[in-house]
């Protein structure tokens, strides 16, 4: 009674199962028929206009047509229909004549034979087709198939053909600046040099084109290259690095079902280099070969088989090896895998060697070796058949002159016996004066690198020293710079006589040849701009007997008149520097002198090649009789002086003139050196020029002093530029309250 109910219920779920069933198959069913009958209209309509082109002789059309109808039957995965319609196509298309046409169908057809694994005929068409796209100057399709070339020959495993196509691919991105396929180019010339186990090659070209990958976020193909270089890495021998890029391709490729399998098959291979005993990465291996089955990963299954034989071979688990070496063999064959064929037939040779089956093993070597001259000596074909015919013309004239050939046979002999000794004799001479230039030569070397280490210690020995001593020099600079800046201070300040000034003060070494002096007596101020002969440390120096014979004329000597102050200090100079026959001293300074009287702003001033500017609103009465420049309703004048300086030629009876003049509220005096106006720069390299200078002091006196100087001092930065600055700067300007 059990038995029965259990029957019941059993009837009544599958009942109700074939319920909620046939609804859903009716509807698959009719979409297939659906579908179905739309691609039966599409060949219909095709046909008809095949069938129209040709009653109107139409051979464009009906090429069109014959083409429309393969890439359909391509689509629908007729391989071989597609095969013959388009070569109806290409047989239309010779007709017609036309470049353009005649390449549309050579790629139809390679992609018709790819689509059938049939890569060597696809290739044949993918030549074609590529040297038609040059002909045509159509570089994007062009790329189209040199990059197909590349993949195919490098799928097969013909890697010469793929690196010949590679360089030609290369340049025409290059030149396009396609950097996208170029990365691709790039992997795939890794790959192939990889092939021919020129590592190092491939190295550089797998490296290039990550970096490049990187650059454009391609994570897919950036990946792709990560898993070649990883499988390169442990070619090399390097399983650490090798497994620290596999890890890097699989977070790229996670989302790549297709590629986690061979991710799966070569962290197999990276634990089998590891320890060839790995029972885990055999079990690896054979589970990922069963799962690239049922995947339809055939180069992948092809590759994972052939890396479990290996392993088995290192094993020596010889049963074993040739089972999988063999199931990857009829793989390879099968797909048409020259490259895995290959492996396995030299895997195989090498088993059943080591096994002794020495017949077995010297097919598969003859297969595998005719294999590798297929793949990498394409032109040694041509060769070989060409040395076949003189080889066969030769038996003959041999049989024709075969009686002589036996009476001259012991000269023969005699002759080559006699050339072996001569050969023999002059290889050992040419080693003997090699192995004798080898040692001249070593001991020359060994001679020259003692003499080189000597020169490059004395070198040494003479850079320490003159970095001692340059670092001397500089100690005592800084010191120097030291002092000069304290004698500088030691004087009273213009800044405070006069509230509203400033100085521009800008030495071009360390030390400066310019210098600037002021002094207060009573109700006058005197205050002084110089510049002495050169500038660094010999201007310095001058600088101090300057400062020091200007605090004596004034303190000492009680002079508050400036042409008598300069007098004086000529006369000092005179006397400081005692002139002999050959060891004259022709150095002195250019100095302006000013006595400015508080109470009642009359200004005197004396100078020594060193003028003194005052400028003022135009409406008012002249300061000077020399007007330099009127600009904006302001003039600048220049106070005359003596065009002879200190010292130079020790003239004991040179005098100076003294200036005087009203100053009124609201003047600007300007008192400077020549380095100002000397400066190089501009676009021309040029001097700043008195001119510009006078033009900025009128652009820059309606502002407050501080102002005014950073106007200054950023048009001269500006006009220096890069130039070097060629003298020292001093520039005294002073607002009258």
């Amino acid at each position: 009674m059990l038995n029965v109910n259990m029957h019941k219920c059993l009837v009544q779920w599958t009942m109700a199962l074939l319920m909620v069933l046939l609804p859903v198959a009716s509807l698959t069913c009719a979409a297939a028929q659906a579908s179905a009958t739309e691609v039966e209209q599409a060949f219909e309509a095709i046909n008809q206009r095949i069938d129209k082109a040709r009653q109107r002789g139409d051979a464009v059309a009906l090429t069109e047509g014959q083409m429309d109808k393969a890439r359909l039957q391509l689509d629908r995965s007729m391989f071989d229909e597609a095969i013959i319609t388009a070569n109806l196509a290409l047989l239309s298309a010779k007709d017609v004549k036309s470049e353009k046409l005649m390449e549309r169908v050579y790629r139809l057809l390679s992609e018709c034979y790819m689509g059938k694994h049939l890569f060597f005929e696809s290739l044949d068409f993918l030549y074609l087709g590529c040297d038609l796209a040059a002909v045509l100057r159509d570089t994007s399709t062009m790329a189209w198939y040199l990059l197909s070339i590349s993949q195919n020959e490098e799928y097969i495993g013909r890697s010469s053909n793929a690196i010949a196509v590679n360089i030609r691919a290369i340049d025409l991105f290059q030149r396009t600046g396609d950097r996208h396929l170029l990365a691709l180019i790039y992997r795939g010339q890794g790959v192939a040099h990889a092939e021919l186990a020129n590592y190092s090659v491939a190295v550089d070209y797998i490296s290039k084109a990550i970096d490049m990958l990187d650059d454009l976020d391609d994570s897919v193909n950036l990946g792709i290259a990560k898993f070649n270089y990883a499988e390169l890495n442990l070619l090399m021998g390097d399983a650490v690095r090798a497994q620290h890029l596999l890890d890097n391709a699989r977070q790229l490729l996670k989302e790549q079902s297709w590629y986690g399998l061979r991710a799966q098959s070569l962290q197999a291979s990276i634990m089998l280099y590891r320890q060839p005993h790995s029972e885990e990465g055999i079990s690896l291996l054979q589970r990922t070969a069963e799962q690239q089955g049922q995947a339809g990963d055939v180069s992948g299954q092809a590759a994972t088989l052939c890396a479990l034989g290996e392993a088995y071979m290192t094993q020596r688990n010889m049963t074993l090896a040739i089972q999988n070496l063999t199931r990857c063999l009829r793989l390879a064959h099968r797909e048409n895998l020259v490259k895995f064929v290959r492996k396995a037939q030299r895997g195989l040779a090498w088993v059943y060697g080591v096994g002794n089956r020495y017949d077995v093993a010297y097919g598969y070597l003859n297969r595998y070796v005719a294999i590798t001259d297929s793949l990498f000596n394409l032109q040694s074909i041509g060769e070989v058949n060409r040395l076949e015919n003189q080889a066969a013309i030769r038996d003959k004239e041999n049989q024709i002159a075969q009686q002589r050939q036996l009476i001259e046979a012991n000269n023969a002999l005699i002759r080559q016996e006699r050339m072996k000794h001569i050969f023999f004799y002059v290889v050992i001479l040419l080693m003997l004066g090699f192995v004798g230039y080898v040692v001249y030569a070593y001991r020359r070397q060994v001679r020259q690198t003692k003499e080189l280490n000597r020169a490059s210690a004395e070198i040494e020995s003479q850079n320490v020293l003159l970095a001692q001593q340059n670092r001397d020099i500089k100690d005592s600079q800084n010191y120097a710079k030291r002092i000069q800046q304290a004698m500088l201070r030691s004087s009273a300040q213009v800044t405070d006589f006069f509230s509203d000034t400033f100085l521009m003060f800008r030495p071009r070494e360390l030390v400066s040849g310019d210098f600037y002096w002021s002094k207060r007596v009573d109700n006058l101020l005197l205050f002084a701009v110089a510049d002495c002969t050169g500038h660094g440390t010999p201007g310095a120096f001058m600088s101090i007997i300057g400062t020091m014979g200007l605090n004596q004329v004034v303190t000492e000597f009680n002079e508050r008149r400036p042409a008598e102050i300069l007098t004086r200090l000529n006369d000092m100079f005179c006397h400081a520097f005692e002139q002999r026959a050959g060891a004259e001293i022709l150095d002195g300074m250019d100095i302006g002198i000013c006595c400015y009287n508080v109470d009642t702003r009359e200004l005197k001033f004396a100078g020594a090649n060193i003028g003194l500017y005052v400028l003022r609103d135009a409406s008012l009465p002249p300061a000077t009789s020399m007007l330099a420049m009127q600009k904006n309703g302001r003039a600048l004048y220049q106070t005359r002086f003596d065009r002879h300086s200190i010292g130079y030629n020790f003239d004991q009876s040179k005098s100076y003139s003294t200036h005087a003049m009203q100053l009124l509220p609201g003047d600007c005096l300007y008192l400077l050196s020549d380095g100002f106006s000397d400066q190089f720069g501009g676009p021309k390299g040029k001097k700043f020029g008195q001119n510009a200078m006078r033009n900025l002091f009128c652009d820059v006196s309606h502002l407050p002093m501080k102002e005014q100087q950073q106007r200054i001092e950023q048009a001269i930065d500006v006009w220096k530029g890069g130039y070097m600055q060629v003298d020292d700067i001093t520039v005294l300007g002073i607002r009258v309250q």
